[in-house]
């Protein structure tokens, strides 16, 4: 995994509590991306692309992370602002 996003991550202490080299993963393509979730048994994907988040048809929860909310036709995935918003997601239900 790119050290960058794993910094972030360890930044708002989801790494690697939350998110490891277990559970987290890089590919070459997009398309890739909904066989590596398949494999991982993975049921929350968040992203700030929505090309990619619309391949992942086998993850159930999708975050679309669009902190300047900017991407206005995403309505029918679960959009975030920022890390501590999507932590709410996650954490509080």
């Amino acid at each position: 995994m790119p050290e960058m996003a794993k910094k972030i991550l360890s930044k708002h202490s989801m790494w690697p509590r939350y998110f490891n080299d277990k559970n987290s993963f890089f590919v070459d393509k997009p398309e890739d991306k909904n066989k590596e979730a398949i494999r991982l048994g993975l049921t929350h994907y968040v992203d700030d692309e929505l090309r990619v988040i619309n391949i992942l048809n086998d993850v159930p929860n999708k975050f679309l992370f669009d902190p300047f909310n900017v991407l206005e036709k995403a309505n029918y995935y679960t959009s975030v602002k920022s890390w501590s918003e999507f932590k709410k997601h996650l954490f509080n239900k």
